[in-house]
């Protein structure tokens, strides 16, 4: 059983605990439209990293989330060029997902953290773990913040560092209008050297076998996330607009960017 089978089982059992308490929940549908910025593009040329270019797509997201009286979980699955067949790189089919958990110790803000991201597409995927603690930080005007640190453990690699980052949110009314803007980020550092933190499988042979090793993002340190504004047009619509950005992440050792307009059911 993989890492994300374990905390999805982990997830379903705390979740439907007889005596657990719910003080909040969300689910929402979202349409996706990611647009890398032509630098981005360029410097993820396939003949320079092996990788192929970065192009712009559709993705579909289901997400949710809910906080208990013992923590709080979270997750999403997103379905990158729907529709499209799995071999006509860079426009192929991409599934990612993640699932966190954040466990109360006692009654102090300070968590059991966990989360685990998978990539999966064609003759490539990979897993992140991280595995550490996470501190509860709310106010009273609209604004929370919820950092984390702990060990990073990445598929077919094994111990990778560590990743530190937060996730945090403000809401707020302008001229009568429900509005929110979030960030989440995440930070690698003291990545394992031999594979520069970050290592690429290719089947380059068709074989269905991972054969080729290329060090794709450099040095030992790399950063991810986004910064989001959300226009919540009432309980039902809301509208986007997110800038993505990375440093020595996604399989590039330069930094890469992007817009991404969004539209979201919340059920």
């Amino acid at each position: 059983m993989n890492g994300l089978k374990i905390l999805l089982c982990a997830l379903l059992m705390l979740s439907q605990t007889t005596h657990a308490k719910m003080n909040y929940g969300f689910k929402s549908l979202s349409v996706n439209y990611l647009n890398w910025t032509e630098r981005t593009e360029s410097v993820s040329d396939w003949n320079t990293l092996h990788l192929g270019q970065k192009a712009d797509f559709i993705y579909i997201e289901i997400e949710g989330g809910a906080g208990f009286d013992w923590g709080d979980i979270y997750g999403f699955i997103d379905m990158e060029n729907p529709g499209k067949p799995v071999t006509s790189a860079p426009h192929h089919n991409r599934m990612a997902t993640k699932g966190s958990l954040a466990y109360n110790l006692g009654e102090t803000n300070l968590n059991l953290y966990a989360h685990i991201y998978t990539l999966n597409e064609k003759g490539f995927s990979d897993q992140n773990r991280v595995f550490g603690v996470s501190y509860d930080l709310n106010s009273d005007w609209g604004w929370w913040i919820k950092p984390f640190i702990g060990f990073h453990i990445q598929a077919d690699v094994g111990s990778n560092g560590y990743m530190a980052g937060w996730v945090s949110s403000y809401s707020f009314k302008l001229k009568g209008l429900d509005f929110s803007i979030s960030n989440w980020h995440e930070i690698e550092f003291s990545r394992d050297q031999a594979n520069q933190g970050f290592t690429t499988t290719l089947d380059t042979n068709g074989d269905g076998l991972n054969d080729d090793y290329f060090p794709t993002n450099g040095r030992s340190h790399g950063q991810n996330g986004a910064i989001s504004l959300w226009y919540h047009m009432n309980n039902k619509i809301t509208w986007g607009l997110q800038y993505r950005y990375a440093d020595r992440k996604l399989g590039t050792p330069y930094y890469q960017d992007a817009l991404i307009y969004s539209l979201k059911s919340n059920f």
